[in-house]
């Protein structure tokens, strides 16, 4: 427990699980006041319990600017204000390889891992600037810099979060408001043990076979994990980052430094048996 986060509004996407979890858990921590969102209500609102009275979970889909604008609004309400946006809700959409692609499947993953990142912009923006400024920090991927960390329209969704993040943050510059952008690599979360859909002793098996393939594949030899890319969050939502904006933070134990992409295809290829 700390007090970097002290007296500050924060809104953490995508955090009944995983990285989101791990964020929301981490800034409330630190004394932050955390409204966090995500798809299961039944988890959201276990997590709420959890967490305390700084907190507040709201079912939102993050494809949807109308709802966006709704939890922004509900933040400032319960909370009297905003400081942080963090955006990390995200969502496994398969939309197939480039000759493949599923044109359907290719725009909804743009709704959701674009279109939520600037709909939250467009709507925190101003709440943040009320307050003299405060931070925003986008949740992007190694897969948006790096060729075969993921697929198609997921890489070019990330690449895009990047840069647009880039963007936002000269413009918001002059409002005292700072954007960043966190890429993790692999993260060993929950999702990795629920790929088989079995028992509890065999998701543990699954993860314990996913992290074992991390630290072979990761030049720092760790499987990386969601309080290492909360530690990171920490940093850019607190004053200690008040000159740093239009940066991408890539927290990912060194695998994205000089990897061709035949190496990496293979890496991933290797991560997905180890979850099966």
């Amino acid at each position: 427990m700390g007090n970097r986060l002290d007296g500050k509004v924060a809104i953490v996407t995508g955090a009944t699980r995983g990285i989101g979890q791990g964020i929301a858990r981490a800034f409330v921590g630190e004394g932050a006041r955390v409204l966090f969102t995500g798809r299961d209500q039944a988890l959201g609102t276990a997590l709420e319990a959890e967490l305390g009275k700084n907190t507040r979970f709201m079912p939102v889909d993050v494809a949807k600017e109308d709802e966006i604008a709704a939890m922004v609004a509900a933040a400032v309400e319960r909370f009297g204000g905003l400081d942080c946006l963090v955006s990390n809700a995200g969502g496994a959409i398969v939309a197939g390889g480039l000759v493949d692609m599923i044109s359907d499947k290719f725009w909804e993953s743009f709704h959701v891992h674009v279109g939520s990142v600037a709909y939250g912009m467009k709507h925190a923006a101003p709440e943040i600037a009320k307050r003299g400024g405060g931070s925003i920090i986008n949740i992007s991927s190694i897969a948006g810099s790096g060729a075969g960390f993921s697929g198609f329209a997921y890489s070019g969704a990330k690449a895009a979060t990047t840069h647009l993040s880039k963007w936002a943050a000269m413009n918001l510059a002059p409002q005292k408001i700072r954007v960043n952008t966190i890429s993790p690599g692999p993260v060993l979360t929950s999702i990795f043990g629920r790929a088989g859909g079995s028992s509890p002793e065999a998701a543990e098996a699954r993860l314990a076979k996913v992290a074992a393939v991390f630290e072979e594949i990761t030049p720092l030899h760790l499987a990386g994990k969601p309080e290492d890319i909360a530690h990171g969050a920490i940093y850019l939502a607190s004053d200690e980052s008040k000159y740093v904006t239009g940066h991408d933070l890539v927290i990912d134990g060194g695998i994205l430094n000089s990897r061709p992409v035949e190496e990496v295809t293979a890496m991933m290829a290797k991560i997905r048996t180890a979850a099966t």
